[in-house]
């Protein structure tokens, strides 16, 4: 049987989020963004689906905190290296089906 492996990945675009800690001056400014893997396998011969999986993650790409407007720090991952990460995570949950695994019952 002669197999090949389609797939779809959906990235969402970019979110902001911004959280206010009024009680210590704290501010915090951060992107996010959310990823769907679809993949299936399919027999050449006859276009059948013999497999299909999907997974879904969200993954923080940048972060900036501001305490008591005196001190910041600035965390941002290089987008291609946080969306590799993104991309990485959705194919290892996504074909665990196809690597060995135990599980103690």
């Amino acid at each position: 049987m002669s197999t090949i492996f389609t797939g779809e990945l959906i990235v969402s675009e970019v979110r902001p989020n911004i959280s206010l800690g009024l009680l210590f001056g704290h501010m915090s400014f951060s992107a996010e963004v959310d990823a769907t893997l679809a993949a299936q396998m399919v027999e050449t011969s006859s276009g059948a689906s013999v497999w299909s999986e999907s997974a879904d993650a969200t993954r923080e790409v940048g972060n900036v905190s501001l305490f008591g407007g005196k001190y910041f720090v600035f965390d941002a991952e290089d987008p291609e290296k946080a969306y590799g990460k993104l991309v990485d995570a959705l194919v290892e949950e996504t074909t665990v089906d196809f690597r060995v695994t135990w599980r103690r019952e």
